[in-house]
């Protein structure tokens, strides 16, 4: 399985953020796959797009990330997605 985050955050929090997700998934099933960064235009805001992949199903365990996330100071936006695991290559 496959899931996606993306979190809106003010780009002096990122750091903080990071690690409170790399806390956070450190102790769950889900295995970090990778981190996009993008400037959000005309703002000292930033989208970080996490991917995360893991062996079946574990939506109350992206929930809790997301949630987590949310509470964050400077977060204004969390989404998470699950999807299908691709393998083509």
């Amino acid at each position: 399985m496959q899931y996606h985050i993306e979190v809106i955050c003010r780009d002096r929090d990122e750091a903080n953020l990071r690690t409170l997700l790399l806390e956070t998934v450190a102790r769950g099933p889900l295995i970090l796959r990778r981190v996009r960064r993008k400037e959000v235009a005309n703002s000292d805001n930033v989208l970080l797009e996490f991917t995360f992949i893991s062996e079946g199903r574990h939506h109350e365990a992206i929930e809790q990330i997301a949630r987590r996330l949310g509470g964050t100071p400077g977060v204004t936006s969390v989404t998470w997605e699950a999807a299908e695991e691709r393998t083509d290559y």
